[in-house]
């Protein structure tokens, strides 16, 4: 009896270990594995969808986004799409304005 148990055990972790990647996570699919089997553990974990992982972004890249945005928000407001109101809410929403309407310093590296 003990023979069989250490096996069982290393094959729901194997299962948790591979569902960690999935929706199921390592946690689920571990329960699963102990609980029912190592073989229903591992069916579930490959139904799971697996989980999407965006790598963090990097501070360059964020300040590049709010000058792609400050750019688009310049030429709507250029055109008269936008009114110059308009246009000093989305600096503040952006957090090149702060709230009482004096502009916060922009970095030269921002600058095109």
């Amino acid at each position: 009896m003990h023979v069989l148990i250490l096996p069982y055990l290393l094959l729901s972790f194997i299962v948790a270990w591979y569902g960690s990647s999935r929706d199921i996570g390592f946690l689920g699919s571990l329960l699963i594995s102990i609980i029912f089997s190592p073989l229903i553990g591992f069916i579930c974990v490959a139904l799971s969808s697996k989980t999407e992982f965006a790598p963090p972004r990097t501070q360059k890249e964020i300040e590049s986004d709010k000058v792609n945005q400050l750019y688009k928000l310049r030429k709507l407001r250029d055109s008269g799409d936008l009114s110059e109101q308009q246009f000093k809410q989305k600096k503040i929403e952006l957090g090149l304005m702060d709230h009482s309407e004096s502009a916060i310093n922009i970095p030269d590296s921002w600058k095109k």
